[in-house]
């Protein structure tokens, strides 16, 4: 959970933070510490996005027979993190998840393996070799199917504990879909209606993008940081270019500290304090007069930054940000698809223009 110095609490689930989460939750903060200045979590954790992405059982489907279905989400934090429910390994116990396009990561907490009597155990490749951390501690796992919608997908997932789900007021998280399930689909996000459009498999051509309302829209090519997500061009102040990773599981917009130092950015707010597994991280917030991805522009957009940035870090789009817009992700094409959000209320600051 993260905690702004003026008392607003914010949850912090991976996502935000995913790989620095992650790792200090399957391999312990002190290993994690030890070794991140190397950067061997960040290849290893890599390679793991890699096995669970590959190891997935999905039923097969052609163009022609493409599946589409609609989910209403519940956001859980102000900033309106998408948590969907769905039924695991058949239609009796279901799940709410976390729809992170910020990770690669699949995985439960142990506390729903247990619920559901899964057997947890040292995860493997196809080829029987196992996965390991990088502290040589074997990766644990468990094999599922996830009814995700309509659409049985069966595989392993990556089990952590529980207390790194851990969110404020109750709610409970039991998982966290990323990219390594999302990327065989299309997602469309209509943040202000609170639902998420699901089309498998992805690949969508130009009528059927228009079909779903984004005729005109803003389109921005996507490039893999498998570690981590799809990333963006972004404009800033219209004078400075930076790739963010589309991160539906974060709250802020999260900049390089270099980049707020060549932007001459003054904070508005300091000693916002996040609390990681890795140890204290504190960024201060500052607002950046134009955020613009393509032709669309946000005027007076806050964005976070540390005094130094944490290893490793990938600059990310919040949902501070994301909320603001309709967005279609169409792994398939690397095409994201930016509009105009018809029903988000505006504040006065943030405003889209």
């Amino acid at each position: 959970m993260e905690r702004y110095a003026a008392g607003r609490e914010r949850v912090h689930v991976p996502g935000a933070s995913a790989l620095e989460l992650l790792a200090g939750a399957l391999i312990g903060a002190d290993n994690f510490a030890r070794r991140r200045q190397a950067g061997a979590p960040r290849r290893v954790l890599a390679a793991l996005v890699a096995v669970l992405a590959a190891s997935l059982c999905w039923p097969s489907a052609a163009e022609a027979d493409r599946v589409k279905f609609t989910r209403e989400y519940t956001p859980f934090t102000e900033d309106g993190l998408p948590v969907v429910t769905f039924y695991v390994n058949g239609q009796e116990t279901y799940g709410n998840f976390v729809i992170d396009t910020g990770t690669g990561w699949l995985l439960i907490s142990d506390d729903f393996a247990d619920r559901l009597k899964l057997k947890v155990h040292p995860m493997t490749t196809d080829a029987g070799e196992t996965v390991r951390m990088p502290d040589r501690k074997h990766a644990q796992g468990c094999d599922v199917e996830i009814q995700f919608g309509p659409i049985p997908v069966r595989g392993p997932v990556l089990v952590t504990p529980s207390s790194s789900l851990q969110v404020h007021g109750g709610f409970t998280i039991d998982g966290i879909i990323g990219h390594s399930l999302l990327s065989k689909c299309a997602i469309l996000f209509d943040f202000g209606r609170k639902q998420i459009t699901v089309l498998y498999p992805g690949g969508l051509k130009d009528d059927e993008v228009k079909s779903l309302g984004f005729a005109g829209a803003t389109v921005v090519p996507a490039a893999l940081d498998p570690a981590g997500g799809w990333s963006v061009p972004v404009s800033l102040n219209g004078r400075l270019s930076i790739d963010l990773v589309v991160d539906t599981g974060g709250a802020a917009t999260n900049i390089p500290a270099s980049t707020a130092a060549e932007l001459k950015l003054k904070p508005v707010k300091r000693n916002i304090q996040s609390k990681l597994l890795t140890g204290p991280l504190v960024t201060s917030q500052a607002l950046v007069s134009t955020l613009a991805i393509g032709d669309l522009t946000l005027q007076d957009q806050p964005v976070e930054y540390a005094r130094r940035d944490p290893r490793p870090f990938l600059p990310r789009l919040g949902m501070e940000t994301l909320r603001h817009f309709r967005l279609l992700m169409d792994y398939a094409t690397k095409r994201f698809y930016f509009m105009k959000a018809d029903n988000v209320a505006a504040t006065g600051a943030n405003d889209l223009r």
